[in-house]
Order: C-alpha cells, then sequence, then structure tokens
C-alpha cells in the first residue's frame, strides 16, 4: 500500500438483531488510493458505507479517518471533517432547484461568494447541467438527474475521502451510455484533488 491511511476500519461490526450485516471488516485505505467493494444484494456494501459516516452507528470496532477514531461522533461531524457519500438513493433537497442543492453543498469550503459562484458554475458544467436544468427544482428531476445533482453537490464539497455506493444492476440499452457518462464522471482524481482517496 503507498501512502498513510486516510480511512481505516478495525474489527467493524453492524448487527441488526441477530443478524451481521457487517461482520468484523478490517479496511486500510490509503490517501489517493481508489477502491471498490463488490458483492452480492445484501452482502452488506451499503451497511459498512453506512457505518463508516454513522448513518448507521456501528455495533462495535472502530472506524478511523486520517487517524482519528470517530466513536461518538455524529453524521455531520463527520462530513465536516471531510467524508462525503453518495447513498444509492439519492440525498438531495427536494424543495431547492440543482444549483441551490449544489450551492449549499459548496458552503462547507468557506469559500468568498465570488469563487463560490464559480464553483457552482463549474460543478454544473462538469456534470453537464445547462441553466435550464440548474434552475429546475429537484423534486422534478428524473431518477438519473437526481444521481448526477447529488454527485455534483459531492464534488462541489471538495471532500477529502469520497464514496460512491452505486447499486450493481445489468444496463439495458437505453441507459448505457448515460451510466458510462456517469462513472466516467465520478472518477478520481479530479482537478484539485490531491490528497482525496
Amino acid at each position: 500500500m503507498s501512502g498513510s491511511s486516510i480511512l481505516s476500519t478495525k474489527g467493524l461490526v453492524k448487527r441488526f438483531g441477530g443478524v451481521a450485516a457487517v461482520d468484523g471488516v478490517d479496511l486500510d485505505v490509503a490517501t489517493g488510493e481508489i477502491r471498490c467493494l463488490i458483492g452480492p444484494n445484501g452482502a452488506g456494501k451499503s451497511t459498512l458505507f453506512k457505518c463508516l459516516t454513522h448513518q448507521h452507528q456501528p455495533t462495535s470496532g472502530h472506524v478511523l479517518f486520517d487517524g482519528r477514531d470517530l466513536q461518538g461522533l455524529p453524521t455531520h461531524r463527520i462530513a465536516r471533517l471531510g467524508i462525503a457519500i453518495k447513498n444509492q438513493i439519492p440525498s438531495i433537497y427536494a424543495n431547492l432547484d440543482v444549483r441551490e442543492n449544489i450551492h449549499l453543498a459548496a458552503l462547507r469550503r468557506n469559500l468568498a461568494k465570488r469563487k463560490l459562484d464559480r464553483v457552482v458554475d463549474l460543478v454544473l458544467d462538469e456534470i453537464g447541467f445547462d441553466a435550464r436544468l440548474a434552475r429546475q427544482p429537484a423534486a422534478t428531476l428524473s431518477h438519473a438527474h437526481r444521481q448526477w445533482c447529488e454527485l455534483g453537490m459531492l464534488l462541489a464539497s471538495e471532500p477529502r475521502l469520497a464514496l460512491l455506493d452505486e447499486r450493481n444492476r445489468r444496463h439495458d440499452a437505453g441507459r448505457d451510455v448515460e451510466d458510462r457518462r456517469y462513472h466516467q464522471a465520478s472518477q478520481y482524481p479530479r482537478h484539485g484533488d490531491r490528497g482525496r482517496a
């Protein structure tokens, strides 16, 4: 493994009643490394991601981010440390338009208004949203566009660690091109991404 670990888990367990969805996971992700977690539906991949961000509190074990134990930290504090997650089901602000969603995500960077507006414009361009789509209420977006909006929010926040929880499905002919474009845009490293995993 090259570089120091930005993320480590030690004996991570998540139980739902008598079922262990995550069972003793030890994981190290180095700074700048890209990892892919593969498994069948129900294997615990999404649950593991939610344990990393404390959307689910682990039953036992530890999650360390850049050497800091995250035990007891709420999800919003973990996000402020620089971990961003894009869930399988998009998590966007339905009552806001796309531009406002991305603007809110970029606020964590504490930029001056002019720079903030520039970041939002760059992200909108990168995810392929024109002015009309940027002003569309998020509630009216198709599922695919909601996914793009959430990816834009993740990029705008400039996380140190990006977790992309994607469902594994067969591609149909109508979605194949859009899916390839989406996955290409979500690859790391991106401009200004040094030190991200």
